[in-house]
């Protein structure tokens, strides 16, 4: 069985679960029937890249199955405890980690609490769930909630907007490629390779537009700015401008650090 028809196997699975342990029951099970999962994460992770590693298109159905089985444990009623979901992470070679400085690389906002004052920067106050990373891409971000002035993550935007490249959650909108697709087709979608390497981010690297060169989008309407919000954090988190019917997944930027602050590169991906 190849990685795409393992990883989707399990999600179906996961999502028709009705029972109260679905550790024992489910994942234990399946990681000892398919060890050939851990092989091909392990292959991927450690495939050379100038800078980023090329991917086929069945390698990427297979890391959108593996990211919507991740979705599907932390969805709210499942009885998954973090410890098992790290558990489970690391079993397939990856790691679930707790970056202390917010990043939109590494964190979704769950939850917003009013900073002392409307420039507050962002302080995570708590993970509810750990970050994936299988090497240095980004597999699942991290689920906190944090406090901030509303000049940095406004209440009621930052989360509540349509969150894109995501096929489910609870409480917010949400917008995936795989919507609207039947039950076969969705697990054709194409997974969003985000990358952390030295010093640099690389956000949606197969897009085919570099917002860096392309600016403003007269489309959408959105300034080369806004364009920036969305795509780094997959959705609004300041702009108040409509959420629901945007399109960011031709997108691509890269995002440097230095000197412990966040500048912008403008340069095309290679």
């Amino acid at each position: 069985m190849d990685a795409w028809d393992c990883f989707r196997g399990l999600a179906e699975e996961l999502s028709q679960y009705e029972g109260s342990e679905i550790f024992a029951g489910v994942l234990e099970p399946w990681l000892s029937a398919h060890p050939e999962a851990r092989d091909w994460l392990v292959c991927i992770a450690q495939r050379p890249g100038t800078p980023i590693p090329p991917i086929d298109d069945e390698e990427s159905w297979a890391l959108y199955a593996l990211n919507r089985t991740l979705d599907t444990l932390i969805a709210a009623g499942n009885p998954v405890s973090p410890a098992q979901y790290i558990a489970f992470v690391e079993a397939l070679g990856m790691k679930a980690l707790k970056p202390q400085q917010f990043s939109p690389f590494y964190h979704e906002v769950d939850e917003i609490e009013q900073g002392p004052a409307p420039a507050s920067p962002v302080a995570i106050l708590e993970f509810n769930w750990p970050c994936v990373m299988l090497g240095n891409m980004m597999v699942s971000r991290a689920r906190v909630r944090v406090s901030a002035g509303a000049q940095v993550l406004a209440p009621g935007i930052a989360d509540a907007s349509t969150l894109y490249w995501t096929f489910w959650r609870k409480n917010r909108p949400n917008q995936d490629l795989s919507h609207g697709w039947g039950s076969n087709s969705q697990w054709r979608t194409a997974f969003r390779r985000d990358f952390a390497l030295g010093d640099t981010y690389y956000y949606n690297v197969d897009g085919k537009k570099d917002i860096a060169t392309q600016g403003d989008d007269e489309e959408s309407e959105l300034t080369q700015s806004e364009r920036i919000e969305l795509l780094t954090h997959r959705c609004f988190v300041r702009c108040t401008k409509p959420h629901n019917d945007l399109w960011p997944y031709d997108d691509r930027f890269v995002e440097q650090r230095k000197a412990g602050l966040l500048s912008r590169l403008i340069h095309r991906l290679r």
